[in-house]
This record gives structure tokens, C-alpha cells and sequence, in this order.
């Protein structure tokens, strides 16, 4: 099928952020019922926001108007009941009115407290003198299995273990970890790409990183794979969120505290990632957070553009990249 663009208040509508800044419901509504927006969701790899156009039903313009506000996040369900009374649509009382009008006013006043809250927390996250940001060319330390001393600093790169290429072959490449943090003898580092593409969990039922199947793929699977004996013994077992882990993946607080340059942030995906399900836009790759979505079913995720999807993703799709971390002895 053909790509094609949404043109929502006279606009050309290529994207979810454009869709938002120059959303028409009237527009948009009959994108709904000629099947097109759901096509262009399809085509462009919007998942969840397919997923839940889809499953919309009812015939009443009302109720799909408010739904498809709900999901594209415009102006909350009010901005459709305002709609359609103004074109005498339909009829709401004014007890009904009221009480969708509180609940909006609380929805804005609760994101204008998580504004100021995540205000607070990029005001005691400065950069400080060796933040990350790769504004510059790191300093790269070649294949470091047996050496016994890295002088690392922050920002640099080095080369440890070997994931694969493709999925024709078993051939691996040695993969690149930024070095995120470093405590006294030991560093904390990320891989620089996504090597893998992989759900977080197998149910759709999301309670945590310590009950979830990607953990165990990390610290199982996966790390027999990349890392040699000798490695092996380089890693440092962790606490993460109660329990000891090897290899695990950032939540929303440490990608805020360790990832201050958005070119740490966006990540580009590994052949082998791409051709296991990794969706590419402009040549950079979603990856998974360990942090709980806005739902049972959802964890956050860092999208394309170096960002977080703070509402989240389905636990158990397998479009989204893994960056695996780790402390290890230096």
C-alpha cells in the first residue's frame, strides 16, 4: 500500500506531532469513517494509536468525536462535546456539561503539576562537568576484555562483548557501550545501539521489571551470547528495583539523570535489530524504558526523536529496541 498524507485544518498531516498541532475533528472524524485514518496509522507504524482507533464502535459522531480526542491527546474529550453543540449535534445537559468540564479542568491542572514536578527534576539534574551529551567525538578504548585498567571518563566509548550482525548468520559484531556513570573502580554504560528488538513482556500485563521476560532474557540468553567467560566476570551484579541484576535497561529517572545530550538519546538499531522488528524513522529506532506506562499494559518507551513516551506501549509488542546497561569493575 501506498503512503499517503492526512490533511487535517488545510494542513498536510505527516506525522503524529503535525497531526496534533493542526488537529480538526471535523477533519479527522470523516478520515475515521472513510477507513483512511486508520490506513495512515497502519502505514506509519503508530501501533497503539492504530490499535485503538480500530477498536472504536458506535455510529454516534459524539462519542467518536470525544474518543478520538481522548487518543490523540487535543484539547481532551471536551474539545468534542464543544464541537457538537456548536453545530446543535446533540444535546447535553447541564449537569453532564459540568461534570465533563471538572473533569477536564483536573486533567489540565494534573499536567501542569507533572510539567512543574519535571521542571523540578531537570533543575537537580544540571549538567554538570562530564554529563553526557556526545557533543563531541568520544574517545573510543578498543576490545577491553584483557585489559586490566580503563581510564575512562564520561562520554567515552569502548568496545566489549559481541552481538549478532544478522539473522542469515551467526556472524556477531563487537558492540559499543557510552560510558554513562563511574563510581570509584566501577562505570555504568549503555550500548550506543539498539541490538535487539524484543517485547518487555510476553502477557500484556505489565507489574515490573522484576517479574518481566525481557529482564530474564538479559541476565539468561543474552548475556551467555554477547559476553565470553572472561567477560562475564567484568560485570557487576546490581540491585535494580529489588532485585540483583547483571544487565538490565534504564527507567525515565536514570535516562533523565544520565542522558542529557539528545544524541545519547536517540539511538540507531543494529542490522539484526532491524531485521527482528525494529521500526526505523529517519535512521533511528524506539527503545524500551523499564518504567511503568499509564497502564497495566504499558511501559514507557524513548521514541525516535531522542524523547519519552511517557503514556507508553503495549508490553508485548516487539517493535521497540533494547539498549542494554551495566555497571562493570574498570
Amino acid at each position: 500500500m501506498i503512503k499517503f498524507n492526512l490533511y487535517s485544518d488545510g494542513k498536510v498531516i505527516r506525522n503524529l506531532e503535525e497531526l496534533s498541532d493542526n488537529f480538526n475533528i471535523d477533519d479527522i472524524y470523516d478520515y475515521y469513517q472513510n477507513g483512511k485514518l486508520v490506513d495512515w496509522l497502519r502505514m506509519r507504524n503508530y501501533e497503539r494509536e492504530y490499535i485503538q482507533v480500530d477498536r472504536i464502535k458506535g455510529k454516534d459522531k459524539k462519542s467518536v468525536c470525544d474518543k478520538l480526542c481522548l487518543i490523540f491527546g487535543v484539547a481532551e474529550a471536551g474539545a468534542a462535546v464543544a464541537e457538537s453543540i456548536a453545530h446543535n449535534e446533540c444535546t447535553v445537559s447541564d449537569s453532564e456539561f459540568d461534570a465533563r468540564l471538572s473533569k477536564l479542568e483536573k486533567a489540565v491542572k494534573d499536567i501542569i503539576e507533572e510539567i512543574d514536578s519535571l521542571k523540578k527534576m531537570r533543575a537537580s539534574l544540571a549538567p554538570k562537568s562530564g554529563t553526557v551529551n556526545q557533543s563531541s567525538s568520544p574517545k573510543v578504548f578498543p576490545y577491553v576484555t584483557t585489559r586490566p585498567k580503563l581510564n575512562l571518563k564520561i562520554g567515552d566509548c569502548l568496545e566489549f562483548g559481541s552481538y549478532y550482525r544478522t539473522t542469515g548468520k551467526n556472524w556477531k559484531q563487537i558492540i559499543r557501550w557510552l560510558v554513562l556513570a563511574i563510581e570509584g573502580n566501577k562505570a555504568l554504560i549503555i550500548s550506543v545501539d539498539g541490538l535487539d528488538a524484543k517485547p518487555l513482556n510476553d502477557s500484556i500485563y505489565y507489574k515490573g521489571w522484576s517479574s518481566c521476560q525481557l529482564r530474564n532474557w538479559l541476565n539468561g540468553e543474552f548475556k551467555r551470547e554477547a559476553f565470553s567467560e572472561q567477560e562475564r566476570e567484568r560485570i557487576i551484579d546490581t540491585k535494580i528495583d529489588g532485585g540483583i541484576d547483571a544487565i538490565f535497561i534504564l527507567n525515565d529517572e536514570e535516562f533523565g539523570k544520565y542522558l542529557l545530550g539528545i544524541n545519547s538519546r536517540k539511538c540507531k538499531a543494529t542490522g539484526y535489530a532491524k531485521e527482528r522488528g525494529a521500526k526505523i524513522d529517519n535512521g533511528y529506532c524506539c527503545w524500551w524504558l523499564r518504567t511503568l506506562g499509564n497502564a497495566s499494559w504499558s511501559a514507557k518507551y524513548v521514541k525516535t526523536n531522542g524523547v519519552i513516551d511517557a503514556s507508553g506501549e503495549y508490553v508485548n509488542i516487539a517493535s521497540k529496541a533494547v539498549r542494554p546497561a551495566m555497571w562493570i569493575k574498570i
